[in-house]
This record gives structure tokens, C-alpha cells and sequence, in this order.
């Protein structure tokens, strides 16, 4: 009876792209969006840098499964304990836990299922595309 209206104002739309485009390039190319997925903006907050890619694999099961939507924030790459981090890795997009040693990037799944993957910093110096901050799912 008393539900707030919803007003366009109150969202941000953020590209949904192919995800390999998510990593690479700093601008996302109109020919590789997909769709715009809607993000209110008290949960977008002051981050402006936002892409959205699509889940594909099975090694952060049981929190993000093939299928669901992540929400990255590409101007969020310092590495924190216990988030959820973009990586482009072997030509493509993963989503990991991060650990840093030295010149060493640690990338931690949570399916015990999985390795862990090393990334060499030097050889490879940016890897981190930025922090996972949501994710939509199907149940």
C-alpha cells in the first residue's frame, strides 16, 4: 500500500558484457554489451567504474554458480581477505579469492574441487580486472 515508486533516477545501468571484454579493454565497446543489468544506486554507492559479466565454471561453488550475474567494481583492485575478486587469467575472466606474496598473486577457489593458480607478478603486472561487489542468481 505504502511501497516507495520506483523512480529510473534512483538506479545505475551497468554494461553486461562478454566477459573476456570485461578484462580487457578500459572501455567497453558498444558491439560487446549484451544487455544492462539495474543496480540501485545505494549499492552502487560512489562507484562509477562498474561492468556486470556472467559466472562460467564451477570453482567458487557454492557461492557463485555458471549462470549467475557478478557485478565488478574496476577502479576496486587492492587486495583484502575474504572478497571476491575479477581476475583475466589464461585469456579469460575467473573469479577467485586473492592472496598477495611478494611478487606472487595466489588465486583461491572455494570448491576444494579446484587448484589453487599462481600468478606471476612480473610477468603478468595487472592482472586483477577489480572486486566482485554483488552478484544476482537463479534459484
Amino acid at each position: 500500500k505504502n511501497a516507495p515508486k520506483l523512480r529510473s533516477e534512483d538506479y545505475v545501468s551497468i554494461p553486461l558484457t562478454e566477459s573476456s571484454i570485461a578484462a580487457g579493454q578500459p572501455i567497453i565497446q558498444a558491439d560487446k554489451i549484451e544487455d544492462y543489468v539495474l543496480l540501485h544506486i545505494r549499492a552502487a554507492g560512489k562507484r562509477n567504474n562498474l561492468v556486470a559479466s556472467r559466472v562460467d565454471g564451477e570453482s567458487m561453488e557454492p557461492m557463485l554458480h555458471s549462470g549467475d550475474i557478478v557485478v565488478i567494481d574496476r577502479d576496486d583492485k587492492r587486495v583484502l581477505k575474504n572478497k571476491i575478486y575479477a581476475i583475466f587469467h589464461e585469456d579469460g575472466l575467473t573469479a577467485k579469492y586473492l592472496e598477495r606474496k611478494k611478487e606472487l598473486l595466489i588465486l583461491r577457489p572455494i570448491n576444494p574441487t579446484f587448484d589453487v593458480q599462481i600468478i606471476e607478478l612480473q610477468e603478468h603486472p595487472d592482472p586483477i580486472v577489480g572486486r566482485i561487489i554483488g552478484a544476482w542468481k537463479e534459484l
